[in-house]
């Protein structure tokens, strides 16, 4: 259970669970800037996910409200592929809590260090990056890439 201001807030946490279709709803509910579908293409990036990726979900009720995806195949360095609040949720603190406990399952795991990337006009993002301690490591078309060094 998280607590924000007065409103107690209880998620379940899951990981693999979310199927495909799941998964695509969840986004479409998110309104990613700039949309996902303009980056990529959502069937093939949801496979690729759902083969390869580990998967960190929160719940409230039946509905997947965020959502992290962690290729751990390279150990021991993670790649946070992707991490989704749905817009309804944003500002709560969901975000930060599921990204919380990934790293947490990630030095639990043994891994040294996560880098992700994040398009440059995403502030809101790169705040909570930097409040976990992630560092940039470069900047590219846009694109910025950081890292976190986890300790265990």
């Amino acid at each position: 259970m998280e607590t924000k201001g007065k409103e107690k807030m209880c998620y379940k946490s899951t990981n693999n669970s979310a199927n495909a279709d799941v998964i695509a709803s969840h986004w479409i509910a998110c309104n990613f800037t700039p949309e996902l579908s303009s980056c990529t293409n959502i069937s093939e990036y949801i496979t690729k996910i759902i083969a390869y990726a580990e998967r960190y979900e929160l719940w409230e009720g039946n509905e997947l409200i965020a959502f992290g995806a962690v290729y751990q195949n390279q150990y021991p360095k993670a790649f946070l592929t992707i991490i989704s609040v749905v817009s309804s949720r944003k500002g709560l603190g969901i975000g930060k809590l599921l990204l919380k406990k990934i790293l947490q399952c990630l030095v639990e795991k043994r891994y040294e260090s996560i880098d992700l990337e994040v398009f440059s006009n995403n502030t809101v993002a790169m705040k909570l990056y930097i409040s976990l301690g992630f560092e940039l490591v470069e900047e590219i078309n846009h694109r910025i890439i950081m890292r976190k060094i986890l300790k265990s």
